[in-house]
């Protein structure tokens, strides 16, 4: 009975079973005529293009609005911007978002907004106001109390005079490496052309180098950047940190998408069990700041010198891997 039901409302939602769009479901080789091997060698058989409707249009539509059952597929939907953002904790399968319109006491009709799991047996199925007020209180956390501020100013300070220092350093072995690399290039190809070594040799040394020099025209490339104005750099990082909640309220669909994606990179877990998010990564800028600001109301100094060796790590790499840009920098944009 099911398989019926899905048949019949597969063939309600062709536009051809009212008259609608048949050209388009028949090639244009075939408009016009229709042969057939048990035809006489010419004989044609003319063919009408204009589709019998089988019911009307009126009819045709209404079907079409009970078998959707509610449901909307859009890959743009203001009311749920957390879908394929949020998974289920139970199978990992991302939370699918979908609208159904309810009447009130009244009569009057409104449309209320969901997420849910479509693996069967999960369950998971809840409105979006509760989602996305947990998901906001989720990011007020990042907030740092006022009496901070001026801490974590004069710390991430001292990261970026480091990370300065560190680029100046890095700029100056890799044009060093540069110089180098081309040297090779060009000795590579004079020996060639004299026939010291073979094409294959050629090609093979020849490919290399010039492989590794563009690796170190990219890395020489960020080493450019500039970050002499890191004081206001650093005020608008903090500030923005401060507000993610607020941020996340008032942005439109691809506005929030832009900042969760930023935010949990990996997305993050709802479990119904307990009604709450699980998270698995954190932007690392925001997970220090958190731990900063968790270090700094238990009064723990210690730990909070650690949390400025992380942040160190974050902001200048080591010997063994290519100078890589302040996680704070993504925040400020």
């Amino acid at each position: 009975m099911a398989a019926l039901w899905t048949r019949v409302s597969s063939m309600n939602q062709e536009k051809y079973g009212c008259g609608l769009d048949f050209q388009d479901k028949i090639s244009r080789e075939y408009a016009e005529k229709i042969t057939s091997p048990l035809l006489d060698e010419g004989e044609e058989i003319p063919f009408n293009n204009k589709q019998e409707i089988l019911i009307d249009r009126t009819t045709w539509e209404r079907a079409n609005v009970i078998t959707r059952c509610g449901y909307e597929v859009a890959l743009i939907t203001e009311s749920t911007p957390l879908k394929r953002h949020v998974k289920c904790s139970r199978c990992g399968n991302y939370l699918t978002g979908y609208s159904r319109i309810k009447r009130n006491k009244k009569g009057e009709e409104h449309e209320y907004f969901y997420y849910k799991c479509n693996t069967k047996g999960c369950g998971v199925n809840t409105s979006s106001i509760q989602l996305h007020n947990l998901y906001t209180n989720l990011l007020d956390e990042f907030k740092i109390p006022a009496e901070f501020i001026p801490i974590l100013t004069k710390m991430l300070e001292k990261v970026f005079n480091e990370y300065n220092d560190f680029k100046a350093s890095a700029k100056s072995s890799l044009l060093k490496r540069k110089t180098e690399l081309n040297k090779l290039i060009e000795n590579t190809q004079v020996r060639y052309g004299l026939g010291e070594i073979s094409a294959e040799v050629y090609n093979t040394t020849f490919n290399r180098l010039k492989e590794e020099q563009a690796k170190k025209s990219s890395l020489l490339a960020e080493t450019e950047e500039n970050l002499s104005n890191q004081k206001k750099y650093i005020d608008r990082v903090i500030a923005m940190s401060s507000k993610l909640g607020d941020l996340w309220r008032e942005g439109d669909f691809r506005q929030r998408q832009k900042l969760q994606n930023l935010i949990y990179p990996e997305g993050l877990f709802y479990d119904k069990e307990i009604n709450s998010y699980r998270t698995t990564s954190v932007n690392p800028v925001l997970s220090i700041f958190s731990r900063f600001t968790s270090n700094c109301e238990k009064g723990k100094e210690k730990q909070t010198r650690n949390c400025f060796q992380i942040c160190r790590w974050w902001s200048i790499a080591d010997s063994n891997r290519s100078p890589r840009h302040c996680q704070c920098r993504a925040l400020a944009r």
